[in-house]
Parts: structure tokens; C-alpha cells; sequence
């Protein structure tokens, strides 16, 4: 039954883009997985002091820039572990990899 509410909403919904009426609908799902996993990473983050917060981002970074300096068809933008967090990278070989696979 709850489909059939949902399929009449989605009917419902203007075709018109950025031009809302009165009877337009949004249709959405709320992501309570990813709100429990976002309470644990504030309350694990709170635990720690902001020097080691900082610390562990930095070996984190380190973690995935060298593996991926050692790949042939990878190009790291910095020549360095990067001291923010972000890992910036290129994907030097367009070729799609082959599957393998599963027994």
C-alpha cells in the first residue's frame, strides 16, 4: 500500500525544473545508518584532543599516499604525504581493468 502512496506522489511532482508550485511534492528517505555512524565519528573526534586529531590525520594520509606513489598507472599531485588529509591523485591509464572472476 505505502508503494502505491509513493508512486502517487512521485506523479504529483511538477516536471517543471526550478519552479516550484503548490503541488509539488518531494519524496525522500532519511539516512539513519549514516546519522549513527556520524554520532560515533563526533564522539570518537571528541575523545581525542585536536594535537592528536591532527597527528592521526596525518599518518591516515601518509597510510594511502605511499601505496599509491608505487602504482604504475597512479600520479600523486604532491611529492610529499599531504598534511590536510586529502589525498589528490590521477589515474594515468585510461584502460578499463578486467574482471575477475568470483568462484
Amino acid at each position: 500500500m505505502w508503494l502505491a502512496e509513493v508512486l502517487l506522489l512521485i506523479q504529483q511532482v511538477s516536471l517543471e525544473i526550478g519552479n516550484q508550485t503548490e503541488g509539488d511534492y518531494e519524496v525522500a528517505t532519511s539516512a539513519f545508518g549514516q546519522y549513527a555512524g556520524l554520532r560515533a565519528a563526533i564522539t570518537y573526534s571528541s575523545a581525542m584532543g585536536s594535537a592528536e586529531r591532527y597527528q592521526q590525520i596525518c599518518q591516515l594520509s601518509q597510510y594511502l599516499w605511499q601505496p599509491l606513489t608505487e602504482l604504475a598507472d597512479i600520479s600523486c599531485l604532491r611529492i610529499a604525504p599531504p598534511q590536510a588529509g586529502l589525498v589528490s591523485f590521477q589515474v594515468t591509464n585510461s584502460s578499463k581493468p578486467q574482471a575477475k572472476p568470483v568462484n
